[in-house]
C-alpha cells in the first residue's frame, strides 16, 4: 500500500532502499515496455516513439546491472548516479509520446471509429 511505501522511505537505510529499488524499477519499467508494445502497431512505427522505446531500453539495461550486485558504498554510490541519469532521460516521455501522436496524425488519416 502507499502507506507502507511511506513508511518503508522514512525508516530505510540506503541499503535497504537499493536492495528494493534494484528490483521494483526495472520491473516497472519492464511492465511500461510491455504496455507500449500494446499500443497500435502504426503509433509504435513512429520516430519519437522509437526513440521513447529505446530510453525505456536503455534505463531498463542501466539498472539490471545492478541486480545482483551488493550494496557497498561504491554500488550505492554509482546506483544514485544512474537512477539520476535515468531521471534525467525520462524527464520528457509524455511530450514525446504526445510528438509521437503527432506525427501519426500527420502521416496517416486517422479513423475516429477504430482509434487508428
Amino acid at each position: 500500500s502507499v502507506k507502507q511505501f511511506i513508511e518503508f522511505g522514512q525508516s530505510a537505510s540506503e541499503a535497504e532502499s537499493f536492495l528494493f529499488l534494484r528490483k521494483e524499477i526495472p520491473v516497472r519499467m519492464a511492465n511500461i515496455m510491455k504496455e507500449i508494445n500494446l499500443l497500435p502497431g502504426t503509433l509504435l512505427q513512429m520516430p519519437s516513439v522509437l526513440i521513447l522505446q529505446d530510453w525505456y531500453a536503455k534505463s531498463f539495461r542501466d539498472l539490471s546491472i545492478f541486480d545482483t550486485r551488493e550494496p557497498s558504498m561504491d554500488t550505492l554510490v554509482e546506483f544514485c548516479h544512474a537512477l539520476k541519469t535515468v531521471q534525467t532521460r525520462h524527464t520528457n516521455v509524455v511530450q514525446t509520446m504526445a510528438q509521437g501522436v503527432l506525427e501519426l496524425k500527420e502521416s496517416h488519416t486517422v479513423d475516429n471509429h477504430t482509434d487508428m
